[in-house]
């Protein structure tokens, strides 16, 4: 009789502090899941500008690069010139 006693004051202890911690949680999930949302869309923001910004940087590096090349070889083609002038004319 005691243990059914006992089991019984649990059982009913439980169902009341399931019940009240539910409360809770429905309450600071009220609370929360706007500021959460919030959160999300700053993150969601902030991803897409870090593409747009990866991006960019992709065609500048792209750009400098093709540049580079052209500035390359234009620096080859005068240094070659510049070998031509350089060298003594052959006499006929």
């Amino acid at each position: 009789m005691a243990s059914r006693l006992v089991n019984s004051v649990k059982h009913r202890y439980r169902a009341q502090v399931d019940g009240a911690a539910a409360s809770a949680a429905e309450r600071v999930d009220a609370v929360l899941t706007p500021e959460f949302e919030t959160i999300r869309r700053i993150l969601g923001d902030q991803s897409d500008a870090a593409a747009e910004v990866a991006a960019a940087f992709g065609r500048v590096l792209a750009r400098l690069s093709a540049d580079v090349e052209a500035l390359t070889a234009e620096v080859a083609r005068l240094h070659e010139r510049l070998d031509r002038l350089d060298s003594p004319v052959p006499n006929p």
